[in-house]
């Protein structure tokens, strides 16, 4: 096909703060996880599909398929909606105590 750029799997971006490798942001409006560590502002990886092991709320509870949010001021998946953003959805059910949630990230089409 001639117009394909590329797969779509993996984005290149810069971010205003420094990553480590497996940290996730979001870029615009589309949840990534960085392939490397990167210096604020500088040009990294960020895989765009795939299921991550992330922070996440210790109190958060959730079920095989529920969506997941990110927590932006606190660096951490939640169950929680309110100010938060959708990132994915959870790949396995999350107990409370968990600090950690496997997560299949998700782009919002909206």
């Amino acid at each position: 096909m001639k117009n394909l750029i590329q797969g779509g799997g993996v984005i290149t971006a810069a971010v205003a703060v420094a990553v480590a490798s497996g940290d996730l942001v979001i870029l615009g409006g589309l949840a990534a996880v960085a392939s490397g560590n990167y210096a604020a502002n500088e040009s990294g990886e960020y895989a765009l599909e795939g299921v991550y092991e992330l922070p996440a709320l210790g109190t958060a509870t959730a079920t095989l398929g529920q969506l997941a949010y990110w927590d932006q001021t606190n660096k951490r998946v939640t169950d929680v909606a309110t100010n938060n953003t959708v990132v994915g959805h959870f790949f396995v059910a999350k107990a409370a105590g968990d600090s950690t949630a496997k997560v299949r990230l998700a782009q919002r089409t909206a």
